[in-house]
């Protein structure tokens, strides 16, 4: 079985009104900064300001959603939806025409976010916008996975035969070749662009307790979708944080252990989890007591327990080896560590099609596009409004990058990436 059909997604919840989301992210950075030492300034999106929309942000000059638009050019994909604002509709149709990519058939569609911002919405949209019918496989991909080149390897997944969901999770040990055994750290190995890994999980093949994957979701998901379970995704989606922590609203314990308790425990299935994933329940006792994040669960368990919640086949795994699916672009940070990796070495040797890509980004930036034009000085003034940020603009002289306190910090991380991950050809 292969997958046709994709939508990208390039619209989200949104986090209040600007101030409101300035203080968010000041807010989350302090605290990220006496907790793990490093610096994290997540983008979050304004609902009075559009240039607040992420996937509209270069890298090297060019636009996220750009560099979406090709990996999903070079599939085999054949019907693709972008769903996305005003200013993503210009890329996008910029970028259509310029690589003449519905010339024998629409090929590529856009349907516009709308007001109502939100995962469900979203892939809604896109599944009208690829006329898709209800039960059939579609991907979804987040809009900011710059570097995913390689949608084909999900696109034709032989589990997508026997199952109505397969998520191929972001794993430490099979991106980086790397073991993280120290299991008293919640968010396991900081390597790399800073990311929290969720989960220590043993692989169910290999006895060894060495043999572990601390893994991170993929932004990329194959499934066959209807309306019941979007709803269910979109509790899902926002199970991936801690804590609700919505402008506004009080701080309460939700996230991840709300997601569960809506998706796995009401209406009886506690049972079923009990009795088909048991070890869930001593797993969630310890971490919600302490700090010890125990290894006490495999892929079977996952499986089992995302079969139940969602009511569906659901096959998790861990086994794809692309750096490009873990490198979502969620902060400031991760535009600062890209653009340090792509000057590191040729770009051509990061991305496969980038003689393509920066010419089409030479052709995008004679459109009026403002936040395209003048994204490094857009970036630098963001910088100006965050404490620790404000003596490391990262922009002059148009869009070269500045040497500061935060881009040293990342170099040793950026060496290991391209040392380790196989992204540098």
């Amino acid at each position: 079985m292969v997958v046709s059909k994709a939508i990208i997604g390039a619209s989200y919840d949104n986090s209040g009104n600007l101030e409101q989301v300035l203080q968010k992210t000041e807010t989350q950075a302090i605290n990220e900064r006496l907790k793990s030492g490093r610096s994290q300034h997540n983008l979050y999106r304004s609902v009075d300001d559009q240039n607040t929309s992420k996937f509209n942000y270069s890298l090297k000059g060019i636009p996220l959603i750009a560099y979406s638009l090709m990996n999903f050019y070079h599939s085999d994909i054949e019907r693709v939806a972008l769903i996305g604002n005003t200013t993503t509709y210009k890329i996008f149709d910029s970028f259509v025409n310029y690589f003449d990519v519905n010339k024998s058939e629409k090929r590529f569609v856009f349907v516009h976010e709308g007001n109502e911002w939100s995962l469900e919405n979203t892939i809604y949209k896109g599944k009208s916008g690829v006329e898709a019918y209800d039960d059939e496989s579609l991907i979804f991909c987040s809009g900011d996975l710059p570097l995913g080149v390689n949608i084909n390897q999900f696109a034709k997944d032989k589990d997508l035969e026997n199952y109505d969901a397969v998520l191929n999770l972001n794993s430490l040990k099979k991106i980086y070749d790397f073991d993280q055994n120290n299991f008293n750290r919640v968010n396991g190995s900081v390597i790399g662009p800073y990311r929290r890994w969720h989960l220590p999980v043993k692989d169910n093949s290999i006895p060894s307790q060495k043999d572990v994957h601390w893994i991170k979701e993929n932004n990329l998901w194959a499934f066959n979708v209807d309306d019941s379970l979007l709803q269910m995704i979109n509790i899902g989606y926002s199970g991936r944080k801690q804590y609700d922590d919505n402008p506004g609203e009080k701080k309460v314990r939700g996230g991840r252990w709300n997601a569960i308790k809506e998706l796995a425990l009401k209406d009886g299935k506690w049972l079923d989890v009990l009795k088909y994933s048991p070890k869930v329940f001593p797993y969630l006792l310890i971490r919600k007591m302490t700090s010890y994040n125990p290894c006490l669960i495999n892929f079977d368990t996952l499986s089992d327990l995302a079969s139940i919640s969602l009511e569906r086949k659901v096959k998790i795994k861990a086994t794809h080896s692309d750096f490009g699916f873990l490198n979502d672009i969620d902060s400031a940070e991760d535009i600062v560590f890209n653009e340090l990796m792509m000057k590191s070495v040729d770009p051509s040797r990061i991305y496969a099609h980038w003689g393509q890509l920066n010419d089409f980004g030479n052709h995008l930036r004679s459109e009026d596009i403002p936040i395209v034009n003048q994204f490094p000085r857009y970036f630098n003034e963001l910088f100006n409004k965050f404490s620790q940020l404000r003596d490391n603009q990262i922009f002059y002289g148009g869009s070269c990058l500045r040497e500061s306190d935060l881009t040293k910090g990342m170099h040793e991380n950026v060496e290991f990436v391209l040392n380790h991950s196989g992204l540098a050809k």
